[in-house]
């Protein structure tokens, strides 16, 4: 048997679901706590304390998984650097990550190793924004700020002023699919453009917002 299907066959093992637990507390929208352990959901990303729909992507985790039964699917990669034990959770046969990521509480994330389930995520999150939905893809009020280019390879990020007048932009931040945010400043002139430098990985997007909600997004 060659080295590929045994890795295939390696990697349909891991994502066999664990025996069902109970979740104990949740942390936030991506971390919950069952026994005595804490695991940190794969394949999504969601904002933290302080951060703008915090509250909201939290109390829908609690509201999918406390007090309930569930199954832990682990990947390749077992733990982050904070310890935390990476994993899946499954109600049934119900993904929780790609409920999260549909009803607009959760971004897609993936990171290597971890793919199993990154495409169906990425495709749940156009269509939440593009459906407008929840806390974190709601629309935002004004859409004259829009991106034109994200470039993975360069790390640079164009967005421009699409309106007739000039547009400010202390209210306005660009973040990526993980922990990147750049908060903007200063004017843009009708038809204008702003590049600026922004850490993007292969896979990853930016998403432009201001406190009303989602002004633009673009996969890079």
């Amino acid at each position: 048997m060659n080295s590929q299907i045994l890795a295939v066959l390696g990697t349909l093992l891991l994502l066999l679901p664990g025996r069902p637990t109970v979740v104990e507390r949740v942390i936030d929208g991506d971390t919950v706590e069952v026994g005595d352990e804490l695991v940190r959901l794969l394949g999504i990303n969601t904002p933290e304390r302080g951060d703008r729909c915090f509250r909201e992507s939290t109390e829908a985790l609690k509201t999918l998984v406390l007090g309930r039964e569930v199954s832990m699917v682990r990947e390749l990669g077992g733990r982050d650097k904070y310890g935390r034990a990476l994993r899946h959770l499954k109600i049934g046969e119900v993904l929780v990550s790609e409920i999260m990521v549909a009803e607009g509480h959760a971004k897609a994330l993936c990171i290597f190793p971890n793919y199993a389930y990154c495409d169906l995520l990425m495709q749940k999150e156009v269509e939440a924004i593009m459906g407008g939905r929840g806390c974190l893809f709601s629309r935002a009020v004004n859409d004259c700020i829009r991106i034109v280019k994200a470039d993975c390879q360069g790390e640079w990020v164009t967005i421009r002023n699409f309106c007739e007048s000039e547009e400010r932009l202390e209210t306005v931040w660009v973040e990526n699919r993980g922990r990147g945010v750049v908060e903007l400043e200063g004017g843009l002139g009708p038809g204008a453009d702003r590049t600026f430098h922004m850490k993007l990985y292969p896979g990853d997007a930016v998403y432009l917002f201001d406190p009303t909600g989602l002004r633009a997004f673009l996969p890079c």
